[in-house]
């Protein structure tokens, strides 16, 4: 397995062989996915061979026969039926709600428009799930070999963001990738990369205990392959927003694409934060999140919402496939200034009476899978309420009490102004990596930036897990 660095670097300079030698790289490539299919063939062949061993072996020899020859074609055969049964995994359609007859015939009528417009292959169905997202999804079919399965994935908040021009793009887009529009070689790596994990996926989850040379090696290429075509990935995402502007346009495609990082921004910046601030209050998750998120999701991102800078200048994570905005919209040759239209129909009609039944049925879900956590969030509160107190009842503190003090000061006290006590603290712990680290935030949020940046840069040095949360708010006030 790779660390994010040595990934980091290594796609980096992928890259640069990509633009220098394009060649060279798609051979690279081309027999790194092949060195992946050898060994399926291999553990393939050796799993046949065994089993026209042991069935000669049977009809050939005749008793009576020296019984310690039964051992190794015992050791041989468990070994093959162990291989056989990594390879064939069972794979399972995404998970989410998928589209029974009948239901939603507005959605499905312009799915499939959109998919004879483009010229892709049928899907076998349609996913709705609870994640701002789309995407297409390959299924193998039992083994790697047999081909693909093809499903289109929508997610409800996704329905609740866009109007239905710009779903039409976003649904052009994805049917880009099951079109193959990339190229044959392209369309081909495309697919890998989605069969390798699911192979290691159901290796992993099957148990697969005396098969481990074979799932420790797709364990190792698994990301390495990822990483190595990840640069390839990123080009392929820009060849099927042309196949996206080739359908309802670039604008519309560009508009989608800005409506969708509004939305996310949004989502985890505030709607989320809030839900998750709420156990402060309460021993229980709410119990209508995804009615509450259906509801203001169109409120929140209207129409003529502006486009943050931070959000064209934001940066792609390591392992990020997709392209940074402002490359996807320079690409579609859109500007953000004139995207803001006339709002259309909501993308959600479509589903009809399917809207509520979903919302419930994912609020369901997510208030069963938070519970656990929400009840330790809660009481934790509810002990750092009564640290509070404890340390406001005691006229002197230690330098880790004073920074700890001002840290839950500032988290429950919001009409006291923890800065001073923030500095107070931080000058009789001037180590104390937390304690920068909130103090950065809180100026962050004041718009002092000039001396939060290096409160937040100062709790990175002093503590390595901070690295990801400092990132985070220096990218939120970027």
């Amino acid at each position: 397995m790779q660390s994010a660095d040595a990934r980091r670097k290594l796609v980096e300079r992928l890259e640069r062989e990509a633009e220098q030698a394009p060649a060279r790289y798609r051979m690279k490539l081309a027999l790194l996915a092949a060195l992946g299919y050898a060994v399926l063939a291999a553990a393939l062949v050796c799993t046949l061979g065994l089993l026209v061993f042991i069935a000669l072996y049977v009809v050939i020899v005749r008793p009576p026969v020296d019984p310690a020859i039964a051992i190794p074609i015992i050791v041989l055969g468990a070994a093959g039926a162990v291989v056989a049964r990594a390879l064939w995994s069972r794979f399972v359609p995404p998970e989410g709600h998928s589209l029974q007859p009948g239901e939603a015939p507005e959605l499905r009528e312009e799915v499939e428009r959109i998919r004879q417009f483009v010229g892709a292959a049928p899907l076998h169905g349609i996913v709705i799930n609870a994640d701002l997202n789309a995407a297409a999804a390959y299924v193998p079919r039992g083994l790697v070999f047999w081909g693909q399965r093809h499903y289109l994935i929508l997610g409800l908040p996704l329905l609740h963001a866009l109007d239905r021009r710009e779903l039409a793009a976003v649904v052009a887009h994805e049917f880009g990738h099951f079109h193959g529009g990339h190229g044959h070689f392209t369309g081909w790596i495309y697919r890998l990369r989605s069969s390798w994990h699911r192979l290691l996926e159901g290796m992993a989850a099957g148990g697969v205990a005396g098969g481990q040379l074979l799932w420790l090696f797709f364990r190792w290429y698994a990301p390495y392959f990822d990483a190595y075509s990840q640069v390839l990935a990123r080009r392929q995402e820009y060849a099927a927003d042309e196949v996206a502007a080739r359908a309802p346009g670039a604008d519309t495609m560009a508009s989608a694409l800005v409506r969708i990082e509004l939305a996310s921004d949004w989502m985890h910046g505030q709607f989320w934060p809030q839900v998750q601030d709420s156990a402060r209050a309460q021993a229980y998750p709410p119990i209508a999140v995804h009615e509450q998120l259906a509801q203001e999701l169109p409120r929140e991102v209207p129409r003529d919402a502006l486009l943050p800078s931070r959000l064209l200048a934001r940066q792609p994570a390591p392992d990020d496939t997709h392209p940074t905005l402002a490359k996807r919209l320079r690409a579609l040759k859109s500007e953000p200034a004139q995207l803001p239209g006339p709002a259309g129909v909501a993308a959600a009609d479509m589903l009809g009476e399917l809207d509520t039944r979903l919302q419930q049925r994912f609020r369901l879900e997510w208030r069963t899978a938070a519970e656990p956590e929400w009840n330790a969030r809660h009481q934790a509160v509810q002990l750092e309420r009564r640290r509070l107190a404890e340390l406001e009842a005691h006229a002197t503190h230690t330098p880790a009490e004073a920074v700890e003090l001002a840290c839950l000061s500032d988290e429950y006290h919001p009409g006291i102004d923890a800065l001073p006590l923030y500095q107070a603290a931080l000058l009789r712990a001037p180590s104390n990596a937390n304690g920068h680290y909130r103090f950065g935030v809180l100026l962050l949020k004041r718009g002092n930036e000039s001396e939060g940046v290096p409160h937040l840069e100062r709790a990175m040095e002093l503590d390595a897990t901070l690295v990801q949360p400092a990132l985070h708010a220096l990218d939120t006030h970027a």
